[in-house]
């Protein structure tokens, strides 16, 4: 695949899951961050293709990230990660062609899914084997 990709999760071993399936579907992981702040500040110095981004984080929640990556960047390819309330979060970007929405916990192929209809992925491309 070759895309550019930034983790955003306060929790290390959601980003760990998360770089281990991407990686292995030949993304490349350029950034890690743990809070909406930092995730806002990281994209904007990386301008990664992708974002995965958790809803629930300290200092800047995932939505409030969301919103100003999008004022930054209106084609931002991002997906919003979360165990809370998903109607709710999937409705943030239902109508939105470079927003996507999986909900926790998810497998290898949620994600990847997901990452191919963002980046208009083959899916011939993903290499990668379902965790």
């Amino acid at each position: 695949m070759g895309q550019r990709v930034l983790i955003v999760d306060d929790s290390r071993l959601a980003r760990a899951t998360v770089r281990k399936y991407l990686v292995q579907a030949g993304l490349e992981v350029v950034g890690e961050a743990g809070n909406g702040r930092e995730a806002i500040d990281m994209f904007t110095q990386l301008s990664p293709d992708l974002v995965t981004l958790d809803v629930t984080m300290p200092e800047i929640d995932g939505l409030t990230a969301f919103r100003e990556i999008r004022k930054r960047d209106p084609s931002a390819a991002v997906i919003l990660v979360t165990s809370l309330d998903q109607k709710f979060i999937a409705e943030e970007v239902a109508h939105d062609p470079r927003g996507g929405f999986i909900p926790k916990p998810f497998s290898s192929f949620d994600l990847l899914k997901a990452v191919r209809q963002l980046l208009n992925l083959d899916e011939s491309d993903d290499s990668s084997v379902e965790g």
